[in-house]
């Protein structure tokens, strides 16, 4: 009586969900709500190469880069000026999985 997708097994026992998912980066976006364009900030414990996404509400892709980062504080500026007002998730990637925060463009 268990559902598996792609090795995922939900149940009721299970205890973690999607949204518990800690990929190991610590990210922040400001300002938010933005205008143009918006800042992440990311700290990092580790020098690795990330992916950045920004996605539109229907999850299709606008935006995606690669980017490194250096141990201690990473700010990465991306600009969205011809994108019209609306929420956005900015996905961030690495080899253990991902983070997702969401922004607002005024």
């Amino acid at each position: 009586d268990n559902a598996y997708i792609d090795n995922v097994c939900f149940s009721e026992f299970s205890q973690q969900g999607v949204n518990e998912y800690n990929a190991g980066i610590q990210c922040s976006v400001y300002p938010n709500p933005f205008n143009s364009d918006f800042t992440i900030k990311i700290d990092a414990d580790k020098s690795e190469k990330l992916r950045l996404e920004a996605l539109d509400v229907m999850g299709k892709i606008i935006y995606s880069d690669y980017w490194n980062v250096e141990i201690g504080s990473n700010y990465i500026n991306i600009a969205l000026p011809d994108m019209p007002a609306g929420v956005y998730f900015i996905k961030t990637l690495n080899n253990k999985g991902f983070e997702v925060r969401s922004v607002i463009k005024q």
